[in-house]
């Protein structure tokens, strides 16, 4: 039986002013714990998104097209085993729908970085968290991607 990483002492995190929160040191076998409790969730169920959070889209793309500012929504990096595991695929299929439906309604919405970025657990603190070292590589890639100005639904 395996302890819960989630309760291995943790140094305090500080915020910069920026917002970022940079971790050093990964966390294998926490990575590795947060990946059996997803795969036991997303194995046996739909995705399905929340009241809450379907409103919040809402009204994102409400602002977005009466200010006509651009929105730029990206999966966030995951677990390479996650990401290859075919319940997750299947899983994540119905989310990858719902933001390119976003995307085609409105031409301020950009679903980018299509192809989720995987990590080794090496430079991640679980399944969607990495270290520094895997933030600088993920932020240089998302980066490249809306500088080349084609998001998920004019790559198809």
């Amino acid at each position: 039986i395996m302890a819960d990483p989630g309760k291995i002492k943790t140094p305090p995190r500080t915020i910069q002013p920026n917002g970022f929160t940079p971790i050093v040191d990964s966390q294998p076998t926490k990575v590795e714990f947060d990946y059996s409790v997803h795969k036991s969730f997303y194995s046996q169920e739909q995705f399905e998104l929340s009241e809450i959070n379907r409103q919040a889209l809402e009204r994102l793309v409400e602002l977005a097209d009466e200010y006509e500012f651009d929105v730029y929504i990206a999966n966030s990096p995951i677990f390479h085993e996650l990401k290859v595991d075919p319940d997750f695929q299947s899983y994540f299929t119905n989310v990858q729908d719902l933001l390119i439906n976003l995307d085609v309604r409105s031409p301020y919405i950009h679903y980018v970085l299509c192809e989720t970025p995987s990590y080794q657990k090496e430079v991640m603190t679980n399944v969607d968290h990495l270290t520094l070292e895997g933030a600088l590589s993920f932020t240089d890639t998302l980066a490249k991607n809306i500088a080349s100005n084609q998001d998920c639904v004019t790559s198809r």
